[in-house]
C-alpha cells in the first residue's frame, strides 16, 4: 500500500527569512508585499510576537511601525522562498527518492513517497521521529505526517495533531475530526461549507455522494475522493530523475548483424533492470547507431501500455530494426527512454485471467503497429455530432501517427451527460452510405407507412419520429433531414429518414 508523508512548514517565508538572517529570531518580524493605489505597502505576514503588539495582515506598513515600534520588516520575495524550499526537498531525498513540493502558489510543504521505505529507517514510527528530530535540528518548525494519500497527510499535517501517524488502511477515520479545509477545497466552497455548518470532514462524509457535486461543486467529491484514496493523485517529484539511458562503445566500428543483435539485447536487459528498479515501464523507446561518417540511424517505437519486460521491448526493438536500414559502420550505439510510466502493481486474483488477455492485447497493438503502421491500427472514438456520419472517427491507437487523424475532424471529446443524448436513438448497425428506398406515406412529408428494400417490402406497424438534423454552412453541402424510427410487422426496427430537399427516402440503419 502506497504511504505519503507530508512535512508542513508553517509561515514558511518568516522561516526562511529567520534561518538565512539568525539575528531575526526572536525579535518582531513582518513581510511588506507591493504597495496599494495610494502608494503605501501593506503587511502580508507577521510572526506571533507582531500579533500580540498588535500588528495584522493587510495593515498599512506606516500603521503597523506606530503600532510596534520594534517591529523588523522585510520585502516580501517568493523567488526567495520557492528557492530554499527547493534546496529543502533535495535534503529531504534522505528519507525518500520521491519529494515533491505542493502545488500551490505559494508552497509550505512537502511530500515525500515513502512506499517501501521505512524498513530502511526500523519502521515508520522511527522514521517519522527521526525526521522530526532532524527537521529541529536544523532549526524549522515543522508539522510532519503520514498516511495513506497526499491529501490525507497534508491534512493531518496542516490541521492534526502532529507529529502524527495514520495506521494504513484507516485514512477515514483519521480524518473524521478535521475541518474541511484540510481537504485543499477552494474558498468559495469552504464558504458555502461554513454556511451550512458544515465544519467537519465527517458531517461531509455523511451526506449522499450523489447530492455533494451538485450541491457543492464538483471539486469538494474530487477532493474527498482524493484524501481517501478513492482517486489517484500523482506526485511529481521536484527533482526529475535522470532519463533511462544505456550507451555501448564499439571497439572497431561494425555492421555485422549478429553482434549488433547481441549488444541490442545486452543493452536492452540493463535497461530493463533500471525500469524494474523504478517501477517505471517504457511508453516509447530510441535507439541511436552512431556511424563514423554518416548522419546516426534512429529506431524508434511506441508501446500500448508501458512495459518493463526485457523479452518484449526486445522483441519491438528487433521489429524495428529489421525495416530500418544502417548506412554505415556502427561506431557507438545508445538506447534511451524517454517516456515512461508507473507500472501499476495489481496482482491478478485466482480465477481471474483478464489482465493476462489485457497483457496479450496490448503485445498484439504493439506488433502489429510496427509491421502494418501507426495508420493501420485504430480504434473508434465517439463525438458528440449529430450528424450519423461524424458521430464517430477512427484514430490510431499509438501516438506514432495520432496528429493526423485528429487533424481532419478534432480531437475526440469525451461523452458528458449532455453529449450522450445525442446517441441513445442511434442504431446498433449504421450503414457505410445511406441506401435508397421506396417509401410511401398517407399525407405529403408525413411518416412511412410502407417501404421497399432489397427486394423485400415491410409494413410500418409503429413509427417514431421526425429527428430533424440539418448542418451549416461551415460544412459544406448542407444536410437537411427528417429521421424516422419505424417497427415493421416482422418486429424488426429501422432508421428511415427524409431529405428536406427534394422528398427522397433512405435507410441509414438497422436497430436488431
Amino acid at each position: 500500500m502506497k504511504r505519503v508523508m507530508c512535512v508542513y512548514l508553517p509561515q514558511w517565508p518568516l522561516q526562511r527569512l529567520e534561518h538565512d538572517e539568525p539575528e531575526l529570531r526572536g525579535t518582531s518580524l513582518a513581510l511588506a508585499g507591493p504597495g496599494t493605489a495610494q502608494g503605501q505597502a501593506q503587511v502580508v505576514l507577521c510572526c506571533a510576537r507582531a500579533e500580540r503588539s498588535g500588528v495584522r495582515r493587510g495593515m498599512p506598513l506606516p500603521e503597523a511601525l506606530t503600532v510596534d515600534r520594534s517591529l523588523h520588516v522585510r520585502e516580501q520575495n517568493p523567488d526567495a522562498d520557492a528557492l530554499a524550499l527547493g534546496r529543502l526537498a533535495t535534503w529531504l531525498e534522505r528519507f525518500s527518492p520521491f519529494v515533491a513540493v505542493e502545488d500551490d502558489p505559494a508552497p509550505q510543504a512537502l511530500l515525500l513517497d515513502i512506499t517501501g521505505c521505512a524498513d530502511y529507517f526500523h519502521g515508520e514510527e522511527c522514521l517519522l521521529q527521526r525526521a522530526v528530530d532532524e527537521f529541529a535540528a536544523e532549526g524549522w518548525a515543522a508539522r510532519v505526517a503520514i498516511a495513506d494519500t497526499m491529501g490525507a497527510a497534508w491534512g493531518l499535517a496542516r490541521y492534526g495533531r502532529t507529529p502524527c501517524l495514520a495506521p494504513a488502511g484507516e485514512t477515514e477515520r483519521a480524518l473524521q475530526k478535521l475541518p474541511a479545509a484540510a481537504l485543499r477545497l477552494p474558498a468559495e466552497a469552504l464558504e458555502l461549507l461554513a454556511r451550512l455548518h458544515i465544519d467537519r470532514i465527517g458531517s461531509l462524509l455523511k451526506l449522499p455522494r450523489e447530492d455533494i457535486p451538485s450541491r457543492f461543486g464538483p471539486r469538494v467529491l474530487e477532493r474527498l475522493d482524493q484524501a481517501l484514496g478513492r482517486l489517484p493523485e500523482v506526485l511529481t517529484p521536484y527533482r526529475k530523475p535522470p532519463e533511462v539511458q544505456t550507451f555501448y562503445r564499439f571497439e572497431y566500428p561494425t555492421d555485422r548483424r549478429d553482434v549488433l543483435e547481441q549488444v541490442l539485447r545486452e543493452m536492452v536487459r540493463r535497461t530493463e533492470a533500471v525500469l524494474q528498479e523504478r517501477n517505471w515501464g517504457a511508453r516509447r523507446v530510441e535507439c541511436w547507431l552512431y556511424h563514423g561518417s554518416a548522419p546516426p540511424t534512429r529506431i524508434e517505437f511506441g508501446l500500448c501500455r508501458p512495459s518493463n519486460s526485457a523479452g518484449h521491448l526486445w522483441t519491438l526493438l528487433r521489429a524495428s530494426w529489421e525495416q530500418t536500414p544502417v548506412a554505415d559502420l556502427v561506431q557507438m550505439a545508445q538506447l534511451r527512454v524517454p517516456v515512461v510510466e508507473p507500472v501499476s502493481g495489481r496482482q491478478d486474483e485466482f480465477f481471474e485471467s483478464g489482465s493476462a488477455d489485457a497483457e496479450q492485447l496490448c503485445g498484439l497493438i504493439d506488433r502489429l503497429s510496427l509491421r502494418l503502421g501507426y495508420e493501420a491500427v485504430t480504434r473508434v472514438s465517439f463525438v458528440p455530432d449529430p450528424q450519423p456520419e461524424y458521430a464517430c472517427l477512427f484514430e490510431p491507437l499509438l501516438s506514432g501517427g495520432a496528429e493526423k487523424s485528429t487533424a481532419k475532424r478534432g480531437a475526440p471529446v469525451p461523452l458528458s451527460a449532455a453529449s450522450l443524448r445525442v446517441f441513445v436513438h442511434r442504431p446498433l448497425r449504421l450503414l457505410p452510405k445511406p441506401a435508397r428506398v421506396e417509401v410511401m406515406s398517407l399525407v405529403p412529408d408525413g411518416p412511412p407507412v410502407k417501404f421497399r428494400w432489397a427486394g423485400a417490402d415491410y409494413q410500418v406497424k409503429r413509427a417514431a419520429g421526425p429527428e430533424r438534423i440539418e448542418t451549416g454552412w461551415w460544412r459544406g453541402a448542407d444536410v437537411r433531414r427528417d429521421y424516422y424510427i419505424v417497427t415493421t410487422q416482422l418486429g424488426t426496427r429501422f432508421w428511415l429518414f427524409r431529405r428536406r430537399d427534394d422528398s427522397c427516402w433512405f435507410l441509414h440503419g438497422c436497430f436488431d
